[in-house]
């Protein structure tokens, strides 16, 4: 086993608990700033804007948000460096920030690092601590105009070019969780011309959903922790996802047969309606090989590994394509090595994946050949300091709009 898989693995899993803990100190202790409380927070419950979400496969990237804190830099700015060096330098970005000194180091790293168009970054000032996971509190979708008409008294333009998607409003966990629920409200208020928000009735995280042309895919931790807790039937529960994204549904898993309990996009990546490229943690262990180190670290429990089998084979029996590639899901049910967890971008007939780079030579090498085999432009990202954290590049990301 070569030493620079041993060092790297056991990196990401050392540095959780005191990293993790430290930061979570930190940010539990400021209390929601007051205008957390105020009228915004009821005014769209009575406006449902009818559209199609935003695609995950199709489209060049035109406009995007990130978050950065000074708390999660030394974890997140590779990740940051390598994606806005390879990313074209005409797409927008939205920066949500704890405090405008946050913004201004980023800008600061970022032009040290030659980073162009700096003028393309947009700071969304929270005064509040978030974390760095832009995806997780909303979905966008386009608007169909038409169902903007319809609601003439909402004062919405019909140039509009997104609706911010939410859950309820958090009410448990870290406060910096809690408000990054906020976000999409922040960003509505300042561009009002070009976003706004509706709240919904599901509870879901960005990344427990992922979708391919016409085809939304779900796993059934999804269903449990919404129609288990509501009554409904999953009939009722589907109707409601197709009619709020405007995708049918595909279902992964079920009581019989759990999916991971992980987001779906941790393990699992649509390429279009036909194929999918799927998390295996016994393709990873193969090419690993049995180094008793790395598999102290890992969860190779039987229960575990068949979830991700029962993806596979569910996704086989309603006629997929499937394509593994490595996956590793550590003992800390958070972290895994994936590299299901990208942003992907089509345009000028290219197809681009922003792939994860672990420092795990042999995993990394593997998976850039299975995404460049698939006609993939493969630009990795450093993610190998900041994985620990329980994310990568598509929870880093939430995409705006396209082309």
């Amino acid at each position: 086993m070569p030493r620079i898989i041993k060092n790297s693995l056991a990196g990401g899993v050392l540095g959780i608990g005191v990293t993790c803990l430290l930061i979570q100190i930190n940010i539990c202790l400021t209390p929601l700033p007051a205008y957390h409380n105020v009228d915004f927070l009821v005014k769209p419950d009575k406006i449902n804007y009818e559209g199609v979400v935003i695609s995950d496969t199709t489209g060049a990237l035109k406009e995007i948000i990130i978050h950065f804190t000074i708390e999660s830099a030394p974890k997140i700015l590779p990740a940051y460096l390598d994606l806005f060096r390879s990313m074209a330098s005409d797409v927008k970005v939205y920066v949500a920030c704890s405090d405008q000194p946050a913004f201004d180091v980023l800008m600061k790293e970022f032009k040290e690092a030659g980073i162009l168009n700096l003028s393309r970054f947009y700071p969304l000032i929270m005064e509040c601590n978030i974390t760095a996971w832009a995806r997780d509190r909303f979905l966008a979708k386009v608007p169909v105009y038409p169902a903007l008409l319809a609601h003439p008294k909402s004062g919405v333009d019909k140039n509009l070019k997104g609706v911010l998607m939410l859950p309820p409003r958090p009410e448990y966990g870290c406060e910096a969780r809690i408000n990054d629920w906020f976000v999409s409200w922040k960003l509505s208020s300042l561009f009002p011309q070009d976003y706004q928000v509706e709240k919904t009735n599901l509870y879901f995280h960005g990344g427990d959903l992922i979708n391919a042309g016409h085809l939304m895919f779900i796993d059934y931790n999804l269903v449990k922790d919404n129609v288990g807790t509501t009554g409904h039937s999953f009939n009722d529960f589907k109707n409601y996802l197709e009619t709020k994204f405007g995708k049918k549904i595909i279902l992964v898993g079920d009581e019989q047969h759990p999916a991971p309990q992980h987001h779906i996009e941790m393990y699992l990546t649509p390429l279009n309606e036909q194929t999918v490229l799927v998390g295996d943690p016994d393709l990873a262990m193969r090419l690993l090989g049995r180094d008793q180190d790395i598999r102290d670290k890992i969860d190779l429990s039987e229960e575990t590994l068949a979830r991700f089998r029962n993806v596979a084979s569910c996704l086989e029996e309603k006629g997929f394509r499937i394509i593994r590639i490595p996956l590793l899901p550590f003992k800390d049910s958070r972290v895994f090595v994936s590299y299901n967890n990208i942003v992907m971008e089509t345009g000028s007939g290219r197809s681009i994946v922003y792939l994860p780079r672990y420092d795990v030579p042999v995993l990394d090498d593997y998976a850039k050949n299975i995404w460049g085999e698939q006609g993939f432009e493969v630009r990795p990202i450093d993610v190998s300091k900041m994985y620990d954290l329980g994310g990568a590049i598509r929870c880093l990301v939430n995409v705006l709009e396209r082309g």
